[in-house]
């Protein structure tokens, strides 16, 4: 049933977006001097018409669309009113209307449905719960602004959580403001160990090299750039790049830390729903 019921509405929202896009042809045709023979709203046998001037307006059965029948707009047309004897911005003017329309119309909607907001929360972090593995001297700090998370922009307090938990690898591109400046940071999820050394990646990656050179780009126009690993493990004597596995990532943070981004390491415990921050681990670096 319920099903039914949202298949329903959907078909009327439908029908209405499509009546509000003829409604704009109908209103730029009227405006323009263009005879409109018909103007209906939903299709199918007519409820309710109405003939004012040259115009026929209708009601029709089926709640779904609706059509502004113009004259001249199909076929050739011995009236000097008709759609294809106008000139190009007329007709310009005339079919941009319904998408026009459309755009007023969400617009509009928005503007109702914040109309009762007393004020909107910008993406400033004002606090960190407790064990929050992102904190730190080297990290996120109180006050930073968020300005982008995996390249979508962050526009209010409400799209951090959504574009958070959109990703699933783990992996976070951040891009912060923190007094005045921007701020990137990498945050990768490591799970490789080795004789008690933390590696990363446990398989190459192309994206991760990629980021890591572009911070490094950043870090020398004079950014200020953070990568942060977190190693989902506990007693690793240090961190480093998985030089067997993937030599040129080693290589590419070398490159960075020289160009003066900010490598480091910690170790966390993860939960089911929670993760927790613990030391900061040594980072190894070495060709």
């Amino acid at each position: 049933m319920t099903t039914i019921v949202y298949i329903l509405v959907a078909i009327l929202i439908f029908g209405i977006l499509i009546a509000v896009h003829e409604l704009g042809h109908f209103l730029a045709a009227k405006a323009c001097g263009v005879t409109v023979n018909e103007f209906s709203i939903g299709m199918g046998p007519a409820l309710w018409k109405k003939q004012k001037g040259e115009t026929l307006y209708a009601l029709r059965a089926i709640p779904c669309g609706g059509f502004c029948a113009m004259e001249g707009e199909d076929e050739d047309s011995d009236d000097p009113h008709a759609l294809y004897r106008q000139g190009f911005w007329a007709k310009l003017v005339i079919f941009a209307a319904g998408a026009f329309m459309n755009f007023v119309t969400g617009l509009l909607i928005l503007v109702i449905l914040y109309s009762g907001a007393k004020a909107f929360y910008d993406p400033t972090i004002t606090a960190f719960a407790d064990g929050c593995p992102l904190q730190g001297e080297n990290g996120l700090q109180v006050g930073d602004k968020l300005l982008s998370i995996d390249g979508e922009r962050v526009y209010m307090y409400s799209d951090v959580g959504l574009l958070l938990g959109l990703n699933k690898t783990g992996v976070f591109d951040l891009v912060v403001e923190r007094n005045g400046e921007k701020v990137f940071a990498e945050v990768k999820g490591v799970t490789l160990e080795s004789d008690g050394l933390a590696l990363f990646p446990d398989a190459p990656t192309e994206r991760g090299l990629k980021h890591i050179r572009e911070l490094t780009g950043l870090a020398g126009s004079g950014y200020r750039c953070w990568v942060i690993f977190l190693i989902q493990m506990s007693g690793v004597r240090g961190f480093s790049p998985n030089y067997a596995m993937q030599p040129e990532l080693g290589r590419a943070c070398e490159e960075a830390v020289a160009a003066g981004v900010n490598v480091v390491a910690y170790d966390c415990t993860v939960a089911e729903d929670s993760l927790w921050l613990g030391d900061e681990v040594p980072v190894i670096l070495h060709s």
